[in-house]
C-alpha cells in the first residue's frame, strides 16, 4: 500500500468566482453633498450662538434651524454608504448581473453567458455593450464607476474576450473570471 504521505494531493478544478463593481464614484459625491449639508447644519447652529458673530444679538433668534439640513445628510451619507457597498455589475458563473439604482434587489437584469455573443467597451470606455443575438444589445453606463474600477472592468472585459474568441462567448463552460 502507498504510504499516505508520498500521495500527491488530487486536482482541483478551478471555480470561477465572481467580480463586482460598485457605484464608487457616485458614492463620493452623496458623501461629499452629505459633509456639505452637515456643515450648513454647524454653521447654522454657529449664526444662533451670541458671539460668534461678534454683534449683541445672534443672527439666528433660535438654534432650531440647525437640526434642518441633519435628515437630508444622514440621508445622504446612508446613500453614499449604500452606493459603496452594493454591486452595479457583477461577472460571475451565471453571466452578468446588472443592478439598477432604484430597487436594485427587484429590478435586476441577468444576462446568461450562452445567450451573450460579445461583450465590448466603447470608445473612451465609458459605456459596456454586451451583444445579443438578433441584433440585439445591452448598453451599460460605466459612470458610476470610479476611473480604477473602469480600468479593472477593461481588464476583465478583455480576458473574457480572449477566452470566448472564435465561436463568441457562447459555450458549454462560462468563461472563467480573471
Amino acid at each position: 500500500m502507498d504510504d499516505p504521505e508520498k500521495l500527491e494531493p488530487p486536482v482541483q478544478r478551478r471555480v470561477p468566482g465572481e467580480i463586482r463593481f460598485t457605484r464608487s464614484k457616485q458614492a463620493g459625491m452623496f458623501f461629499g453633498a452629505a459633509l456639505l449639508f452637515f456643515w450648513v447644519s454647524v454653521a447654522l447652529l454657529l449664526l444662533a450662538l451670541p458671539g460668534w458673530t461678534r454683534t449683541a444679538p445672534p443672527v439666528l433668534n433660535t438654534s432650531g434651524y440647525a437640526i434642518l439640513p441633519l435628515p437630508l445628510a444622514a440621508l445622504l451619507a446612508w446613500a453614499g454608504v449604500h452606493l459603496a457597498r452594493h454591486a452595479y455589475i457583477v461577472f460571475s458563473t451565471v453571466g452578468v448581473e446588472l443592478y439598477p439604482f432604484w430597487f436594485p434587489s427587484r429590478n435586476m437584469q441577468v444576462l446568461f453567458w450562452p445567450e451573450i455573443e460579445k461583450l465590448e467597451l466603447e470608445a473612451g470606455g465609458n459605456t459596456l455593450v454586451v451583444r445579443l443575438p438578433e441584433e440585439r444589445a445591452v448598453f451599460v453606463s460605466l459612470a458610476p464607476l470610479s476611473r480604477p474600477a473602469r480600468t479593472l472592468l477593461a481588464h476583465a472585459v478583455a480576458g473574457l474576450q480572449n477566452r470566448g474568441s472564435g465561436a463568441g462567448l457562447s459555450q458549454a463552460d462560462p468563461p472563467p473570471v480573471p
